[in-house]
């Protein structure tokens, strides 16, 4: 099946970032979000219970934003990143949505890639390339620095569940 070009059969995208206590990791992500060639149209911070530096990131990224930002946000009670992304779906507006932890910073063709392989009924699942602690360093200091396979720092592949 060829990729999506049109206009109209372009699907509206919800990207849902989950989240516990790494806020200065979350503002990466979500700079690298403003950074994206082609942006989703909601973005649903999924949080798991941080605190108030979490929700000033939050709310700093939602003034910023062109699209809609919704703080998902339940209790910290352990370990419950599903009923977290439950609560992601449950606020979700677009057609397709993709899911990333709030320690992925995204590449700047991100969010086009996912959109150009969206089919309705159909799931695809990416995976991820760790960083060392220097790139991670690197990374969080300035999130739309590009990354290249040979970069300095980047890991093997790891599927992202």
């Amino acid at each position: 099946m060829a990729p999506r070009t049109d206009a109209a059969s372009r699907p509206t995208l919800t990207l849902a970032v989950t989240t516990f206590e790494r806020p200065e990791a979350l503002r990466a992500v979500l700079d690298s979000v403003l950074a994206q060639s082609d942006p989703p149209q909601q973005v649903i911070v999924a949080d798991d219970g941080s605190g108030p530096s979490t929700r000033a990131v939050v709310a700093a990224f939602a003034a910023a934003a062109p699209m809609p930002v919704h703080h998902a946000w339940q209790p910290h009670e352990g370990f419950r990143l599903t009923r977290l992304r439950n609560l992601a779906i449950a606020d979700a507006l677009g057609d397709y949505l993709v899911f990333v932890d709030g320690d992925m910073v995204l590449h700047r063709e991100f969010i086009a890639d996912h959109r150009s392989l969206a089919r309705r009924g159909w799931f695809t699942q990416g995976v991820r390339i760790a960083l060392d602690a220097a790139a991670t360093a690197a990374t969080l200091a300035a999130p739309r620095r590009a990354l290249h396979a040979a970069s300095p720092g980047l890991g093997g592949l790891r599927r992202a569940y």
